[in-house]
């Protein structure tokens, strides 16, 4: 019977052990993942907010420049009916057609605001669903986050109550081997019954003992199913969250973009339905006062097809500007993307080639804070099982985005699955006046070095070296020296 349940025992906890890693190590890539898009996003979202006002200080000076011209226009017009006389008449009609045309435009501009206003009521409801289909779905990863703790408890707490029955019916066996060698040794009837009762008493003990730790070992079996079946729709729950977030905010991104055309374009509808007015008043003062001589009156217009001529080619730059912003727009992403990761790969080479002269990586204070705050308290929460010590993260901040990636990689095999990253351990330790000093190597040409030592099932990390020659302070030869002088 002890044979069999330490057989059990051996064949179920590596297993249990192994399923609860590989969830670790699931939801740790994926919240790693989530957070990396979350600041790429933000970071693109600012570039594009100081194009964006950069293209509403060109708007706004040409809308001046527009109000302007057009201030000369209407100026321009009244003196022409003022100069207007019967005779006249032609000139008149001009500006009526043009009244028309205006008139026209206004039209088409009125008929574009009620097809945004529609459009951008069909965003809303959209982004209203979207609002409520996240909401259904934190609920529903909160349901599932709630019964996965609660089976994670009751499993832990069905294995303690089990290694306590197989303590309680070790030492059973043991009291009925004690009653056993009594029994042979009693020379009275009272003695043999008395142990007798005892033996018996025992038996029932430790059928109950073994009830109840089979009962227990069924009940974990469930537990351990819906342990595995609950992470799955946890982690599915996570995904379709993160996706569901991230057309929410597209959403409401070109939803802000429509409301702002909307207002540009309700901003244009009110000038031109002032135009309109002031031009009816006009022509209602032509029809009365056409009495200025021609030559006054000619160089009039001709000084007002000028305003005009300047007038449209004004709105013809706004017209440019506002379409080739919205082009930016649209290539700006890709763009970025690429120049993006084009200065990740020249700056990892430029990076390694100082790393390789002793040239140290020169943070602002600024970059320092951010990744002060980026990092500090995220690897305190994920890697429980290690200790950083202040020297580990200013040697951290120093290398290349790609070499703090490998960095981290190799902290979390060490942290989650140290039996297996032994294999990969430097054989020969650093000797220092306290410790002995253990080397795990990172990065693909494998020269990097992590400086740790185990103790008391804490992994203490005090430093990196990046280079096994040259000059700076990340070279093998100068981390080495200074773990010999400080620790």
């Amino acid at each position: 019977m002890k044979s069999f349940i330490e057989d059990i025992k051996k064949e179920m906890v590596p297993k249990i052990k192994l399923t609860f890693e590989k969830g670790q190590k699931v939801l740790s890539i994926l919240l790693n993942r989530i957070d990396f898009q979350l600041t790429r996003t933000l970071r693109i979202l600012l570039e594009q907010q100081e194009k964006l006002k950069q293209y509403l200080i060109n708007r706004d000076k040409l809308l001046k420049e527009i109000n302007r011209k057009e201030q000369e226009v209407n100026q321009l017009r009244e003196k022409i009916n003022e100069l207007s006389n019967d005779h006249n008449s032609r000139e008149l009609d001009l500006l009526r057609n043009e009244l028309s045309s205006k008139l026209d435009d206004l039209i088409s501009s009125q008929r574009s605001y009620y097809e945004l206003e529609q459009k951008i009521e069909d965003k809303q409801k959209n982004i209203n669903k979207l609002t409520q289909d996240k909401q259904r779905l934190e609920q529903d990863r909160n349901l599932i986050r709630s019964k996965y703790d609660e089976a994670k408890s009751k499993l832990k707490e069905n294995e303690n109550r089990t290694s306590q029955l197989e303590i309680e019916i070790k030492e059973l066996r043991e009291q009925a081997l004690i009653y056993e060698q009594r029994l042979k040794e009693s020379k009275t009837k009272e003695e043999i019954e008395r142990y007798e009762t005892l033996l018996a008493e025992l038996q029932n003990n430790y059928e109950e003992k073994i009830n109840e730790e089979s009962r227990l070992r069924e009940e974990n079996k469930h537990y351990r199913k819906e342990y595995q079946e609950l992470e799955k729709s946890l982690l599915l729950k996570i995904t379709e969250l993160s996706k569901l977030s991230g057309e929410l905010n597209q959403a409401n991104i070109l939803l802000e973009e429509n409301k702002k055309e909307k207002d540009l374009i309700k901003s244009q509808l009110h000038i031109k339905e002032n135009e309109l007015k002031k031009s009816n008043n006009q022509i209602g003062a032509l029809e009365k006062k056409i009495e200025q001589l021609r030559q006054l009156e000619k160089n009039y217009l001709e000084m007002y097809e000028t305003s005009v001529a300047e007038t449209q080619n004004a709105n013809k730059l706004l017209t440019e500007l506002q379409e080739t912003f919205t082009k930016d727009l649209i290539e700006y992403d890709e763009l970025l993307k690429e120049l993006e990761y084009e200065l990740v790969d020249k700056q990892n080479e430029i990076s390694i080639i100082k790393a390789d002269k002793g040239e140290a990586v020169v943070l602002t204070e600024e970059e320092k804070a951010v990744l002060e705050r980026e990092y500090e308290p995220r690897f305190v929460l994920l890697y429980k099982d290690c200790k950083f010590y202040p020297e580990f993260f200013s040697d951290f901040f120093q290398v290349t985005s790609s070499d703090r990636l490998k960095i981290e990689a190799a902290i979390a095999q060490l942290n989650y699955h140290y039996p297996l990253a032994i294999s990969r351990i430097r054989q020969n330790t650093i000797q220092t006046k306290k410790k002995n000093i253990l080397e795990y190597p990172f990065g693909t040409d494998s020269v990097g070095r992590i400086y740790f030592s185990k103790e008391n099932n804490v992994i203490h990390i005090y430093r990196i070296s990046r280079t096994k020659n040259g000059r700076g302070n990340l070279t093998q030869d100068n981390v080495i020296q200074w773990l010999k002088r400080k620790l």
